[in-house]
């Protein structure tokens, strides 16, 4: 699931970023989740995402999950705050949707999509 989660966030920033390869770590911010199920969380955690970009202006590079259940997550995200002369944005998300979202266990691990709202 940890996996999951970076792999989601970090497939979000490519939709939203021109160039997020150089996303720096000069700051850490806990983030905290709490949902129903795996399949919200996943959910919340790009929702978590895009309040974070609108909110304060922060984008993250790496994640490290403290805590991690299946309806449950503590996360340190390391990131930088949106810098106009270095970050372009490519597109507006503004949600993460329920609609057609899913996550599934395959032979070769987990399987999600998510559909966003831009």
């Amino acid at each position: 699931m940890a996996d999951l989660l970076r792999n989601a966030a970090r497939a979000f920033y490519e939709l939203v970023l021109e160039d997020a390869s150089g996303l720096s770590s000069t700051l850490t911010r806990e983030l905290q989740l709490e949902s129903v199920d795996a399949d919200t969380m996943l959910i919340d955690w790009i929702n978590e995402l895009v309040y974070m970009i609108d909110a304060e202006q922060l984008v993250f590079a790496t994640f490290h999950f403290d805590e991690l259940g299946p309806s449950y997550l503590v996360a340190r995200a390391q990131g930088e705050y949106l810098d106009p002369s270095r970050h372009q944005l490519k597109r507006e998300v503004k949600a993460a949707t329920y609609h057609m979202s899913y996550i599934s266990e395959t032979s070769r691990g987990l399987d999600a999509r998510i559909i966003l709202d831009v």
